[in-house]
């Protein structure tokens, strides 16, 4: 099973995700679940530096873990636009997730510091 888990800070904002796993819903290789968890992620990371400008720092592994945590941007517009596309991300996901709930699972939380 894919988890993701979507970290928020007071403000409600994304500050941070967590994929980790794998769909078991098809073959390696051919698993659509899989695949599309990793279309979204990875092209939200990417939609973010060539739209925005903003490189995210990213930690990715073989296994099907993906770790991206934001840094502070002080220009509230573009963090708002951030925001709009992490959200985005998070629709998409939740989305999969309807459809495929056996094979992926969503947890927010919520940071009281941050």
């Amino acid at each position: 099973m894919i988890q993701v888990f979507i970290r928020r800070n007071r403000h409600g904002e994304i500050a941070e995700f967590q994929i980790e796993g794998h769909a078991g819903y098809g073959e390696p290789g051919e698993d659509v679940v899989c695949a599309a968890v990793s279309a979204i992620s990875i092209g939200m990371i990417n939609a973010v530096e060539v739209v925005l400008g903003i490189r995210l720092p990213a930690e990715v592994k073989e296994d099907g873990f993906l770790r991206c945590w934001l840094p502070a941007i002080d220009d509230e517009a573009m963090r708002g636009k951030l925001q709009l596309l992490l959200e985005a991300m998070t629709a998409a996901l939740q989305s999969v997730a309807a459809e495929y709930g056996e094979y992926v699972q969503i947890r927010t939380d919520q940071d009281a510091d941050g």
